[in-house]
């Protein structure tokens, strides 16, 4: 069996035994069917994989002869400039969309079929009978975009870079004990454990392939894009538009069928909504609509096709456990009991989220019945707001104190942090609000430069192993709240090792009782991501999830 069909079963396997017991609540019934990504890759199962024969390249050589035509330029609707190029280095989506079409990673998930993962610059690829040692033999004859030739030794580069750097990656690819270029085609990965999730990694867009010779000429990738992908770098003029071209050499053969692609970057929720009613635009980026926007589109929008990203995204207040009072797990304590998690599911999400805690049900988390009895989670508020004002009396708060609470200014990030304000306020704590834009909010959060922090965020690899070492292992990349737990890291660990779908689910829920516990931040709910695109203009799949495939190479226009 094949590396790429394997995991397609394992998808899955896992998926049914999830689902069966922790599906998320029910939307409202009023709704119009949406897109969704296919169930399949909602959770990769932890199963090690087995010995795989070679995977051969056959996908790539026959782009399909859909209805539509070659040419013309795709309009996309993006919300902000990119602040850097360096995809190796950098977090944000507003980086990831305008300059992910430009590279390719090793393997990736297939255009037409989201969860298939196919090869792309490693053209196939074995493994070793224990699972462990991964040998990926590069595709001959790829060149980068400044007509150098693509070598094993520019794989070994990145993967070396993105377990150094990467936000999002270093902290999934902890497992690999070792990366070597064997020869000019040949680069082999060596595991400390067998992960099959070491695929679904490698396949998101994060993992980007990027050239030895011109990262250190350079010195990083910041203002500089040379990569192997469908497009390359034609212009940016900030604030009006981010523009690329076609890649006449790309290594696919016919791709991509479009000769272009414009990225308009627009910060109000309200213009943005506008410029797609009016087909200024194409197709819309996954940040661009709030809830409400999704909303909106479904029930008046009917000729326009709205996709749904389920429980991908939550909202998260981080109290770094390394500053005053929050070191205090009282006080930590006090402010998970205070919050109404209702009110947020109302208000931000118009009743359209769901609450939950860190590890979302449908990935065998706590479900909601199980949560109802949990501090903080408990309806109606009265007994557990008197139990937190007990707790800061007992800290020495009992006359409150103050917090200098970060956020990302503009909707629905205002919104979100005025009622968490209003949240706080009812047991006594008052949070002065520091809105920033979003590169400035990226630069302070890394620096662990705030006193607190409300955001917006999301999981994006399709398992487990993308969610948990990233945000709550201790020195995680995004463990905004600083936590240090022995405990949590031996459970993340374990979890990440256990082959057996029910017994990885165990741990999973263990794992989110521990940090209601511990109190590292307080997630107030989850919600859904869209994505709006004309189908009358475009001829457009859904990826899997919003980082797993974001090179439009599939894409024709109809316009």
């Amino acid at each position: 069996m094949t590396t790429g069909k394997l995991l397609i079963l394992s998808h899955l396997a896992i998926l049914s035994l999830l689902l069966a017991s922790c599906a998320p609540a029910a939307t409202p019934p009023s709704k119009p069917p949406v897109a969704s990504p296919s169930p399949a890759g909602i959770a990769t199962s932890p199963s090690a994989p087995t010995p795989s024969v070679a995977t051969t390249p056959t996908a790539l050589s026959k782009p399909s002869e859909a209805a539509g035509r070659r040419g013309g330029t795709l309009r996309v609707l993006v919300t902000a400039d990119p602040r850097s190029f360096d995809l190796q280095a950098e977090s944000s989506y507003t980086i990831l969309a305008p300059v992910g079409p430009a590279y390719n990673g090793i393997v990736e998930y297939d255009d037409e079929q989201p969860d298939k993962i196919i090869p792309a610059l490693a053209e196939r690829w074995d493994t070793s009978a224990d699972s462990r040692v991964w040998t990926f033999h590069i595709r001959k004859g790829v060149t980068w975009h400044d007509g150098k030739p693509l070598t094993a030794t520019d794989i070994e580069y990145s993967l070396r870079r993105i377990m150094a750097s990467s936000v999002e990656l270093k902290d999934p690819l902890a497992f690999v004990e070792k990366v070597e270029a064997k020869d000019e085609n040949t680069v082999v990965a060596t595991l400390k454990q067998p992960r099959t999730v070491f695929m679904t990694i490698l396949a998101d867009s994060w993992a980007t392939m990027m050239p030895k010779h011109v990262v250190e000429a350079r010195g990083d990738m910041r203002r500089t894009i040379v990569g192997t992908g469908p497009f390359k770098f034609k212009s940016h003029d900030v604030g009006a538009s981010f523009q690329l071209v076609r890649n006449t050499d790309y290594f696919v053969k016919g791709k991509p069928f479009i000769d272009g692609i414009a990225f308009y970057p627009i910060r109000d929720v309200s213009t943005a909504l506008a410029a797609f009613r009016t087909q200024k635009v194409d197709i819309t980026g996954i940040l661009v609509l709030t809830t409400t926007g999704g909303m909106v589109l479904e029930k008046e929008e009917r000729n326009a096709k709205v996709g749904r990203y389920p429980s991908l995204g939550w909202w998260n207040f981080a109290m770094p456990v390394d500053k005053v009072p929050w070191n205090d797990i009282r006080v930590r304590r006090a402010v998970n009991l205070g919050i109404d998690r209702d009110a947020f599911v109302k208000v931000i999400e118009q009743g359209f989220g769901r609450v939950g805690s860190f590890v979302p049900p449908i990935m065998g988390g706590l479900t909601p019945d199980e949560l109802n009895d949990q501090p903080g989670f408990r309806q109606p508020k009265d007994a557990d707001r008197a139990e937190a004002k007990r707790l800061l009396q007992e800290a020495g708060y009992g006359s409150g104190f103050s917090t200098r609470m970060l956020h990302r200014s503009g909707e629905p990030y205002t919104s979100a942090a005025v009622l968490l304000k209003t949240e706080l306020a009812k047991i006594g704590i008052t949070a002065e609000l520091d809105p920033r834009t979003e590169a400035d909010l990226f630069d302070l959060t890394f620096k662990g430069a705030y006193h607190s922090i409300m955001s917006r965020r999301s999981w994006k690899l399709p398992d487990p192993d993308g969610l948990l070492p990233v945000n709550y292992r201790s020195n995680g990349a995004r463990n905004y709240g600083h936590l240090v737990d022995a405990e949590t890291d031996k459970l993340i660990d374990q979890q990440s090792e256990i082959t057996d779908p029910a017994k990885r689910k165990e741990i999973l829920r263990q794992i989110d009782r521990r940090l209601i516990e511990t109190v590292p931040t307080v997630t107030t709910h989850w919600f859904d991501y869209f994505m709006a695109w004309w189908p009358t203009n475009i001829q457009f799949v859904l990826p899997l999830t919003f980082t797993s495939n974001v090179r439009y190479s599939g894409v024709r226009l109809l316009r």
